[in-house]
């Protein structure tokens, strides 16, 4: 979000039309709420995994492959 907020104040000193540059800007907001909204669900599987790789171990011993 710091990257986020250094382009958006240089917004000005590029190249690229300022309704582009917004544009993009807007769309790396969006990106950037996914992801952490992606990182916060990833967490809470965590416990999940662990448990979940016990079981397949357990049946991998037990089915002997």
């Amino acid at each position: 979000m710091h990257e986020l907020e250094g382009m958006a104040r240089s917004m000005t000193a590029g190249l690229l039309p300022s309704d582009q540059v917004a544009r993009l800007l807007r769309s790396y907001r969006e990106l950037a709420k996914e992801q952490d909204e992606v990182k916060a669900q990833l967490v809470k599987l965590a416990p999940a995994w662990a448990e979940l790789r016990k079981v397949l171990n357990e049946l991998n011993r037990v089915l002997g492959s």
